[in-house]
């Protein structure tokens, strides 16, 4: 099976099978045929980053220096996101989803967000 280098196959949890969607950032999956186009599937995943993590933001942002806590924020929002737009994909019927792309923001110090859209198809090997 040959699956794109940017493909991702994360376990979705409760989800059961969502975890089997293939999710890549290319408009294709080598090795696959696009049998069907169903819809644009899209997830969000909004965190409030918590008190440690805006006290860390401050020093952060007064010293210049790099905010891990944050970063791991955004990683959890990221893996959340993913795995919400695979069971999304899943409820449609799709296989795999394709054109992914993810989209960051920040409301303030203190909420972030992610949201992951992507194209769901359908295809055959």
């Amino acid at each position: 099976m040959s699956v794109p280098q940017d493909a991702y196959s994360q376990p979705a949890g409760t989800a059961g099978d969502a975890g089997r969607i293939l999710v890549s950032t290319t408009p294709a999956l080598e090795g696959y045929h696009i049998a069907q186009y169903i819809q644009v599937v899209s997830a969000q995943t909004v965190l409030g980053t918590g008190l440690f993590a805006e006290i860390a933001t401050w020093v952060a942002d007064k010293f210049g220096i790099e905010c891990t806590v944050i970063e791991r924020k955004y990683a959890a929002a990221r893996a959340k996101s993913l795995q919400k737009l695979q069971e999304e994909a899943l409820s449609v019927g799709a296989d795999a989803v394709i054109s992914a792309s993810f989209t960051y923001s920040s409301n303030s110090r203190s909420m972030i967000c992610v949201i992951a859209t992507g194209t769901a198809v359908k295809t055959v090997r």
